[in-house]
């Protein structure tokens, strides 16, 4: 498997500061063209070289945006230019990833006016183009009524009597310079024409979206073809353009043949594209067969993929999400019967689970695409297997932290730096003592009830890797904590000196009145900048707090794929059809009961209960090994002569969900990807969810709900 990626440098030769500009890059396996002729669509993206990802556009010859399926040739990919004058900056497009999804959003605007002639689009509308105040009376089609030049035109039509109105069509954001001379042309016919036809410009700066409004009329009555041009200057501060066509009080108009172009010089922004670059990873699967063992068969499992794109790591600490595995282990699956394996050598490898997050030890290969997997089974006889303790990673040599258990000091441990030395009068007991979770000493801080608050506690500050996953956690107990709670704090060091930007982070539960020992924390991410992480078992409210068995150390996360199921588990046809109940959510790999009721045959009663004047729902969960041409047909209940209305049937479709759910600010630009780093706030996982769009799957589920209304008659 082959990774691939092109870096392009950008030049600014403007003589102005360009902040996100959109630049336009031709697609094709010439000089300084982006050869992405057969990628992918949706595993198309653009980094800086920070690594931060920014947001593109992608369309083909024509105009139409392409999200997804093979890059024709012809196309322009265009992205986003930061850089003073005379600057550069240096992009990297990325394609040839399989796991990608669709991207959510695309770069707002346009580089350069497109489909002036409107020759290409899709039912009534010419790709690229908006219409605008179009009613019964006004109206705008996209058509073949004798265009000036090609196959198509646009067709404007006010009716007589009608009010006037700015009958538009339009293409909004083009990108353009300061201080630089711009011509509008277009190509204009009209039949009874009263009031104005032609073309306008809107020129908007950072402060006000219409800076410059230009109208330019090619006339009035009935005419032939006629091109009209409008010149115009942009202000100082222009940032974007609209422009297009206008019809303003009755009669008809043809346009064609829009031309933006501007009239001072040369090309402002140059683009030396440089050679493919690919990352080579073997795949490391392992054995396919699922896991037998002990006399027991597991029949589900979910890979867990991790992609090292650099050394070969030993021992190393790998964590993935279960969440979505929580649901199965509610519906009949034995939770004790977890296993996590290594297809490669065949072993179980022993775990952690701490929440929802799972851990455990592994060697992954340099370069690879490893996947491990998580098996499970709904066999209630599997006991638990092997678990990895969390005093071993306490004692691990990847923990970072050190003196993590507070075995090693006097009255106060080594490594750890107590916060009350930075105040002028400590109001904290800050101690070193006997007992503990993990070995045979702890750290124990008491504020008095009638202390000043302020932060308390120690520090300790290591050394990370940027772009890095780590895994803070510590246990803590509490005796009468008010005021405030106990949770695990960090901060992020970015840059260098004596006062580097800081990044907060924060990890509960949170702790308050008197608990026994309570693990607390979880995974955090550096950034591009940062350089070292200060970890912090502090708190600000009064009570004692025992801290013990900090462990803070590089952590791998794996992808958690589809659960997949054994067919001889469910020997059954390659569609299974059962029923869930409306409130349970049913995902694209969700199994089936252990014996759902089989295609072709009579199904099982369902019974549905409403009072009159209610409606009731019934989710029907079809699932198809093999593509499947399925026809539903769903009769209104009747008994006695009494039946219900028809029901309405709606299809269940899917949407990826990207980001985990949370309260998050981005300081980001525009024109970046906005990424959550806030960690989820809820049970859900990132993946495909249960909507109301359609999308069918082979070997993933087909949810159709029928909803039944229950009126006077009763049946």
């Amino acid at each position: 498997m082959a990774y691939a990626r092109i870096p392009v440098d950008l030049t600014n030769a403007t003589g102005d500061e360009l902040a996100g500009y959109p630049v336009a890059l031709p697609v094709g396996d010439g000089k300084d063209e982006v050869n992405l002729l057969g990628a992918q669509a949706r595993g198309i993206r653009v980094c800086n070289a920070a690594g931060v990802e920014l947001l593109f556009d992608l369309r083909d010859a024509n105009g139409v945006r392409l999200e997804d399926g093979p890059v024709p040739a012809g196309s322009t990919l265009t992205v986003p230019l930061t850089a003073p004058a005379s600057g550069t900056q240096l992009l990297f497009v990325y394609f040839d990833n399989p796991d990608t999804y669709l991207v959510p959003d695309y770069l707002p605007g346009q580089a350069e006016a497109a489909n002036g002639g409107f020759e290409s689009g899709t039912g009534n509308l010419p790709a690229g183009w908006r219409f605008d105040a179009v009613d019964d009376q006004h109206l705008l089609t996209w058509t073949d009524e004798r265009p000036h030049g090609g196959k198509r035109c646009v067709k404007a039509t006010a009716a007589a009597g009608a009010p006037a109105t700015w009958v538009t069509a339009g293409q909004r954001g083009l990108a353009v310079l300061p201080n630089r001379r711009y011509r509008l042309t277009v190509w204009v016919r009209g039949q009874d024409v009263a009031g104005k036809v032609g073309g306008y410009t809107h020129v908007a700066t950072t402060d006000e979206p219409l800076k410059l409004n230009t109208v330019q009329s090619a006339g009035e009555g009935t005419f032939d073809w006629r091109q009209l041009t409008v010149d115009f200057t942009t202000p100082p501060d222009a940032v974007s353009l609209d422009h297009g066509t206008v019809l303003y009080g009755t009669g008809t108009a043809w346009f064609d043949d829009c031309r933006l172009e501007c009239l001072d010089g040369a090309a402002a922004v140059t683009a030396q594209v440089g050679p493919l670059e690919r990352l080579d990873l073997s795949t490391r699967e392992g054995d396919k067969a699922y896991l037998q063992a002990e006399g027991h068969t597991w029949e589900c499992r979910a890979p867990a993929v991790f992609v090292n794109v650099g050394n070969a790591l030993t021992r190393v600490l790998m964590g993935v999400s279960v969440q979505r595995l929580r649901p199965l282990f509610q519906r009949g699956f034995n939770p004790k019967s977890l296993r996590v394996v290594d297809p490669a050598t065949k072993q179980v490898l022993p775990h952690l689970l701490l929440g929802a997050r799972l851990l455990f030890v592994a060697d992954v290969p340099g370069r690879c695409r490893k996947t491990f997997q998580l098996c499970f089974s709904r066999d209630s006889q599997i006991p638990a297997g092997k678990t990895l303790t969390f005093q071993e990673l306490v004692g691990n040599p990847g923990n970072l932290a050190k003196n993590p258990s507070f075995e090693s000091g006097g009255a106060q441990p080594a490594d750890w730096v107590p916060m009350a030395e930075q105040q002028p009068e400590p109001t904290a007991r800050m101690e070193r003592i006997e007992g503990g979770r993990i070995g045979s000493h702890c750290a124990r801080l008491t504020v008095a009830p009638d202390a000043p608050q302020h932060w308390t506690g120690w520090s300790q500050t290591v050394q990370v890797e940027p772009n890095a996953d780590y895994l803070f956690q510590a246990y803590a107990r509490t005796e009468g904590i008010t005021d405030g709670n106990v949770r695990l704090h960090a901060h992020l060091l970015e840059g260098e000196g004596s006062n580097p930007k800081k990044q907060f982070w924060s990890a509960g539960p949170d702790l308050t009145g008197t608990t026994d020992w309570t693990l607390l924390g979880g995974a955090l991410r550096t950034s591009p900048e940062t350089k070292k992480v200060t970890l912090y078992p502090t708190m600000n409210a009064r009570g004692t707090v025992y801290h013990d068995g900090v462990v803070f150390m590089r952590a791998e996360t794996a992808a958690l794929g589809e659960v997949e199921e054994q067919e001889a588990a469910n020997p059954s046809p390659s569609l299974r059809v059962w029923t869930e109940d409306p409130l349970v959510k049913v995902f694209h790999d969700t199994p089936p009961p252990a014996t759902p009721n089989r295609a072709r045959k009579q199904a099982a009663p369902v019974a549905l209960f409403a009072a009159r004047n209610e409606e009731e729902c019934l989710q029907l969960c079809l699932r198809s090994t093999q593509a499947t041409r399925v026809r539903l047909l769903v009769d209104a209940p009747q008994r006695n002569g009494a039946k219900l209305p028809a029901p309405r049937v709606e299809q269940v479709g899917y949407v990826p969900v990207l980001q985990p759910s949370n309260f998050s600010l981005s300081d980001a630009q525009p024109w970046a990807r906005r990424v959550s780093n806030a960690p989820s706030m809820t049970d859900g996982w990132l993946g495909w969810w249960p909507d109301s769009d359609l999308l069918i799957r082979v070997g993933s589920i087909l949810g159709p709900f029928a909803h039944f209304r229950f009126e006077s008659a009763s049946v």
